[in-house]
């Protein structure tokens, strides 16, 4: 019988085409994972290169009148300091995966977005060129501030679904959007009231980073996402109160801090004051209920990572203030304070 050499030449070329394919993938693989490792190194080298003491961060001893006198002041301060002990970047790994996902949260409604905040917004786009940006608005002269408009979450889902992950520009109209605490958003006649409620409920569906619009980044944040679970930043003590800022915050989908803040607004509504009812003090209060209760991996920064310049420093030059750990810093615009910041068809006189 005379053999198919013909065959048994077609097979061999067929099994050096899988090796060569599979020698390739694995060349690939490899290759990705290289550049990974590097990638994870240098974020662990910058760990050790931007850890810093709690006190020296906080300069606690230029105000241990108010920590000792203010009600709970010593109580938080020594909550948020063994926290930071424990998880700060001397103490822990820095993962090959995030554990945040790659998304920056931008709020702003009624009205279009200041000309002085424009730099600000567009410095977190130039160290996050690989981020997902999602601005959320109900003012349609914002519409341009993404390359995607959606109305619902729904809409929302698909877009991130369709990107698979790559970076991608959204703008959300809100104003028919349907979420847990839409009833208390709406009564609220002030839009920094209105951004609490919103971006806590974003952060807990979605995950990411959300930060205010009046922030300027130094740095990427890339760090803290492979790092942590959840991280934010206590505010200087130059502002009188031992407490944290409600202006950034990153956290994992449903992370607890998150799902407590939006699930407790409901009892806040006798509340008169913004920063007990939603602000720095209500979010304050739900982080020491639920932060590193639960095995997650959570931090509160000292103010020299995320709020470096005081509130009383406003008129000081960035170097008089500025650290070598300094990520991003709050400008203190207060926009939510000014006569803009009040929902018109909500105030009456």
């Amino acid at each position: 019988m005379k053999k198919n050499t013909g065959y048994k030449k077609k097979n061999l070329y067929s099994i050096c085409g899988i090796a060569v394919i599979a020698v390739a993938a694995v060349g690939g693989w490899q290759w990705c994972r290289s550049r990974a490792d590097q990638s994870i190194v240098a974020l662990r080298t910058l760990a050790t290169q931007h850890y810093v003491d709690f006190n020296i961060s906080m300069q606690t001893d230029n105000f241990t009148q108010l920590i000792q006198t203010q009600p709970g002041a010593a109580q938080l301060m020594s909550f948020f300091k063994d926290m930071y002990d424990a998880n700060a970047f001397n103490k822990v790994s820095v993962k090959i995966d995030k554990m945040i996902p790659p998304i920056l949260h931008h709020i702003w409604m009624g009205s279009p977005v200041r000309l002085q905040d424009i730099p600000l917004y567009h410095s977190w786009h130039t160290y996050h060129p690989q981020w997902t940006f999602i601005f959320w608005t109900d003012h349609e002269s914002n519409f341009d501030k993404g390359d995607v408009l959606v109305h619902s979450f729904e809409e929302l889902d698909q877009v991130l679904a369709d990107n698979n992950g790559k970076p991608c520009k959204i703008v959300v109209d809100i104003r028919n959007l349907q979420f847990e605490n839409r009833v208390y958003f709406d009564e609220a006649v002030n839009y920094g009231e209105r951004g609490d409620i919103l971006d806590y409920e974003i952060v807990y569906r979605y995950g990411g980073t959300y930060v205010d619009l009046d922030f300027e980044c130094y740095r990427p944040l890339d760090l803290f996402h492979h790092t942590y679970d959840f991280f934010t930043g206590i505010q200087p003590l130059d502002t009188g109160r031992v407490q944290l800022g409600a202006a950034l915050f990153g956290a994992m989908p449903h992370h607890p801090v998150m799902k407590s803040c939006v699930e407790n607004i409901k009892h806040n509504r006798h509340i008169p004051q913004i920063i007990a009812k939603t602000g720095p003090l209500y979010f304050t209060r739900e982080f020491y209920k639920s932060a590193g209760r639960t095995g997650h991996k959570d931090i509160a920064f000292p103010a020299s990572y995320f709020y470096p310049m005081g509130y009383e420093d406003k008129q000081k030059m960035k170097s008089e203030w500025c650290k070598n750990e300094s990520f991003a810093t709050h400008h203190w615009a207060g926009s939510w304070l000014q006569p803009s910041g009040f929902v018109q068809s909500k105030v009456t006189t």
